[in-house]
C-alpha cells in the first residue's frame, strides 16, 4: 500500500452570511479538506488584521525558533529602497509562453487562462486559486469572476477552441499517423439523471448517473481532445464514439490513416503434461460484466494491455506484454482484485506474489509465453495480440492450485466440475467440438493457430 499524502495547512479569510469576514485554519490531505479551525470572524478591518495574526500563530505554535548569531537589525536608512512584493514572476512567464506556444491563446479570456495556470501550479479549488495566484505574486482575479469564466467556458465552447489549437501544435510538423485513446467514466451518487449525468453500461454493475469522458492522444501523448458526449454502451462503442469525434474535428490532411482502438491481449493457457495430455482453458464470460465477447467461451487470460494505474511511474512500470500477462493471470485465474488505476505506488513485480512466482517459473523455463499473432477486428477497429501461454504441468499445479471457478468477468470452462484446474483437452477432437460451442472469434484464431504450430509450443 502507499503512504498517505503530507497534510498541509493554511490560513484563510471566507465572507458568512451575515457578511462578516471569517478567519479559519485550514489542514488538506492532496485535494481533501481533512479540518477546518475556526478562528473568529468580524466586520472590522482592525480586528481582521488581528485574527489573522492570531491565526499564523496558532499555526506555527509548536514551530521552535532556530537558535542563529545574528545581529539585531539597524535602524533602516530612510533613503534606501524597501521591498513591498515579491513574485515569482520568471515561473508565471514561462507557464504564459508555453500556453501561447500551444495556440491556447485562441481563447480571449485571462480569467480563463488565470484559472488553468493557477491550477497547474496546485490543483486546487476555484476558490483557493485566487491565493494561490495572489502569492505567486501576479494578482488574481476574483472568485466571482472565476464563476463568470465558466459560464463563457459552457456558452462559447471552449472545448472546441482548446481541441483545435492542440490539432494545429499536434500536426505542425505534418499529419497524424497514430492515435492514442482510451475511456473512462466519473460516477455520481444521485438517483436523477440530467443532460450531463446518465445512466450507462457500467463494468462494476453499477446504477448510478455517471459521465463518460474520452482522452485522445498523439503517438507522443500530446492530448488532442476530451470528448464527452459519447454513445451509451460497450467500452467498444464509447470508443468507436471517440473516434468518430476526433475525425470530425480534423481536417483532411490532419487525419490519420488508420483509426485503431486500445490494444488488447487475447491468451490461450495451455498445461503441458505429455504424459497424462496437454490441457488448455477458456472461460464462459458474463455478458453483464464484460466488453467483449459476453456469453462466449473466451481464451484465458484476456485483458487490454495497458498500465495498472495512470501516474508516469505505472506507464514505465508496466510498458511490457509479459507483464500485462502477469497481472490478467493474477486476476482471473488466482481471482485477486482488479488494478483498476487507483494506486499509488507502482506493483513492485520484483517482490510482490504472485508476480515473483510468475518469474521464477519463466526463469526456470516452465512459464513461456509466445506471441502469435496481431489482429485487427474489422467491426471495431480493436487491435489484438494474440498469445500462448505454455506452462510445464508441475509449475502450473504450484501456481494455480488455487484457481477460481468463478471471478468476476465470468467463469471457467472444465470437463470436470467444480475442477476449474482441470480445463479441457488441447485435443484434435476437442478442437473440432469447439467449432460448435458459442467461441469467440478471437479464441478461434488463438487456439487454430495454437494448433497449428503446437510442435514448436509443446517442444
Amino acid at each position: 500500500m502507499g503512504s498517505l499524502a503530507p497534510v498541509s495547512s493554511f490560513v484563510r479569510r471566507v465572507k458568512t452570511a451575515s457578511g462578516a469576514t471569517a478567519v479559519q485554519i485550514v489542514h488538506k490531505r492532496g485535494r481533501q479538506v481533512v479540518g477546518i479551525d475556526h478562528v473568529g470572524s468580524t466586520h472590522d478591518q482592525d480586528r481582521l488584521a488581528l485574527l489573522v495574526e492570531t491565526a499564523k500563530q496558532r499555526l506555527h505554535a509548536d514551530q521552535h525558533a532556530l537558535e542563529l548569531d545574528v545581529a539585531p537589525p539597524q535602524p533602516a536608512d530612510l533613503g534606501a529602497p524597501v521591498v513591498e512584493a515579491t513574485g515569482s514572476l520568471i515561473l508565471w512567464d514561462a507557464l504564459c509562453g508555453l500556453y501561447d506556444a500551444l495556440g491556447f491563446a485562441a481563447v480571449d479570456d485571462e480569467a480563463f487562462r488565470a484559472l488553468v495556470l493557477g491550477r497547474i501550479i496546485e490543483p486546487t479549488s476555484k476558490l483557493d486559486t485566487v491565493r494561490v495566484l495572489d502569492e505567486l505574486g501576479v494578482g488574481s482575479p476574483s472568485r466571482v469572476t472565476f464563476m463568470r469564466c465558466l459560464k463563457r467556458v459552457v456558452m462559447k465552447d471552449y472545448r472546441s477552441l482548446i481541441a483545435a489549437a492542440c490539432y494545429r501544435h499536434a500536426t505542425r510538423a505534418g499529419g497524424l499517423a497514430l492515435v492514442l485513446y482510451d475511456v473512462t467514466t466519473l460516477y455520481f451518487e444521485t438517483p436523477r439523471e440530467d443532460t450531463l449525468r446518465k445512466v450507462g453500461m457500467s463494468k462494476e454493475r453499477r446504477v448510478d448517473p455517471q459521465v463518460t469522458l474520452g482522452l485522445l492522444t498523439d503517438a507522443g501523448g500530446f492530448p488532442l481532445a476530451v470528448p464527452r458526449d459519447l454513445p451509451r454502451g460497450t467500452d467498444t462503442h464509447r470508443r468507436v464514439g471517440v473516434t468518430t469525434h476526433a475525425q470530425r474535428r480534423a481536417t483532411p490532411t490532419q487525419r490519420p490513416r488508420r483509426w485503431s482502438l486500445n490494444r488488447y491481449n487475447s491468451g490461450l493457457t495451455i498445461r503441458h503434461d505429455s504424459i497424462e495430455g496437454h490441457r488448455m482453458y477458456l472461460h464462459r464470460r458474463d455478458a453483464k460484466s464484460v466488453a467483449a465477447a459476453g456469453g462466449m467461451y473466451h481464451v484465458v487470460p484476456a485483458g487490454a494491455f495497458q498500465p495498472a494505474a495512470l501516474a508516469p511511474a505505472h506507464q514505465s512500470n508496466d510498458f511490457s506484454l509479459w507483464r500485462n500477462v502477469q497481472r490478467e493471470f493474477s486476476e482471473e485465474f488466482l481471482g485477486n482484485a482488479e488494478h483498476d488505476g487507483n494506486g499509488i505506488e507502482p506493483i513492485a513485480y520484483d517482490a510482490d506474489e504472485p508476480f515473483v512466482s510468475f518469474e521464477q517459473a519463466r526463469l526456470a523455463g516452465d512459464f513461456r509465453v509466445y506471441a502469435c499473432a496481431v489482429v485487427l477486428e474489422p467491426l471495431s477497429l480493436w487491435a489484438e495480440f494474440l498469445t500462448v501461454a505454455v506452462i510445464a504441468a508441475p509449475a502450473f499445479d504450484a501456481l494455480f492450485s488455487k484457481m477460481v471457478a468463478i471471478n468476476e468477468e465470468g467463469a471457467a470452462v472444465s470437463t470436470d466440475a467444480g475442477q476449474p484446474t482441470t480445463g479441457i483437452p488441447f485435443t484434435a477432437d476437442a478442437r473440432e467440438r469447439l467449432k460448435d460451442e458459442p467461441l469467440s472469434p478471437i479464441s478461434r484464431a488463438c487456439i487454430e493457430l495454437a494448433w497449428q504450430h503446437r510442435k514448436d509450443l509443446l517442444r
